[in-house]
């Protein structure tokens, strides 16, 4: 059945379990989604699909943080970070785990330029439909209807443009439009499309995904980017650049490790006011320096620091490749230093 929670799992198809299928590769270690039917269609064709364990953002901390023995308080900043990959996974997981789910049963309709698959349950259709021309550049689109109906391009809930090499996924767009799910199943009540770009980042994988006029049950409206660095071994970093439809504006940047991590955040709120705020966290996200401020223009109107900035092990936008303009309002290394003697005036 549809997954209704807020977490916006799409999944149709939960009760089949995966980990009795066994899955595989393409041979050079692309992984490929498990085939219980044993006639999944030609390995181009699947290997061209996405998987949970290429799209899905492995914040290590959150991990981490499972086995940590309770020596301190964890930062809110950790929790809000998990909190915002878990949304992110939640939404993609379910139609990730749908994809798995279609490519591991026997297509309708299997051609050189064609594969078709379809599985049905509680009264819908699911289908996946992939195109292409060289084995190369495939076209993929997600379908969601009625029992037996045909699917119909530019009437997809998600649609993808996917490019394969040797290793695997050299290229993918991947689209995702929440008002053509909600026309379809209105419990779903979720608006604005899910935009999921994989970028090129030297050896490791950057992958955005960015949202359009996304909103869940009538709640205010967003735009934002949020872009994941993979710097391999529990090694990463995220940014959220957001606008918000009443005016708002956040930006935030995190950086983390087996070890531990640091959040950066500016927010502009109600037209005049910005909160400022750093946290730093050892393994398990125990805060180990946190200090924010609200200010209005160059005045401080309150604050609080607790700790030394020392004590964290990234400085302020550790390792982002190309931070810009959008965080010249996050504190300079150092900087909570001035801001803490200002505070004790």
């Amino acid at each position: 059945m549809l997954r209704l929670t807020p977490a916006l799992h799409l999944s149709l198809l939960t009760t089949v379990t995966l980990a009795a299928c066994g899955g595989g590769d393409a041979g050079d270690g692309t992984p490929l989604p498990p085939c219980p039917s044993g006639n999944c269609g030609k390995e181009s064709f699947r290997k061209a699909i996405p998987t949970r364990q290429q799209m899905l953002v492995p914040f290590g901390g959150a991990r981490a943080r499972l086995a940590a023995p309770a020596v301190g308080a964890v930062s809110e900043a950790f929790d809000a970070t998990a909190d915002h990959v878990d949304e992110i996974n939640a939404t993609l997981d379910g139609l990730l785990e749908d994809l798995e789910l279609l490519a591991g049963s026997t297509p309708e309709i299997q051609e050189d330029a064609l594969h078709q698959w379809r599985l049905a349950e509680g009264g819908l259709d699911i289908v996946l439909v992939l195109t292409t021309s060289d084995e190369i550049q495939f076209q993929l689109g997600y379908y969601v209807g009625e029992t037996g109906f045909a699917p119909v391009p530019g009437d997809e809930v998600a649609a993808s443009t996917i490019t394969i090499d040797d290793e695997g996924l050299a290229d993918l767009t991947f689209d995702i439009d929440f008002d053509t799910l909600t026309d379809i199943v209105p419990e779903v009540d979720t608006a604005g499309l899910l935009q999921i770009r994989l970028q090129p980042f030297g050896d490791e994988d950057e992958i955005w995904y960015d949202r359009t006029g996304f909103a869940v049950g009538g709640e205010e409206a967003e735009d934002s980017i949020t872009t994941y660095w993979d710097f391999g071994d529990g090694d990463g970093a995220l940014e959220y650049i957001a606008a918000f439809e009443a005016g708002d504006e956040a930006t935030a940047y995190v950086r983390w490790d087996d070890a531990g991590g640091r959040y950066d955040h500016h927010a502009f709120i109600d037209g005049f006011l910005d909160h400022v705020m750093t946290s730093c966290w050892s393994a398990g996200g125990i805060e180990e320096f946190g200090a924010w401020m609200v200010q209005e223009g160059e005045a401080i109107l309150d604050g609080e620091i607790d700790g030394t900035e020392d004590a964290c092990d990234f400085g302020p936008v550790a390792d982002h490749p190309d931070p810009g303009t959008d965080f010249d309002d996050l504190p300079a290394e150092g900087e909570w230093d001035d801001i803490l003697a200002q505070l004790d005036e």
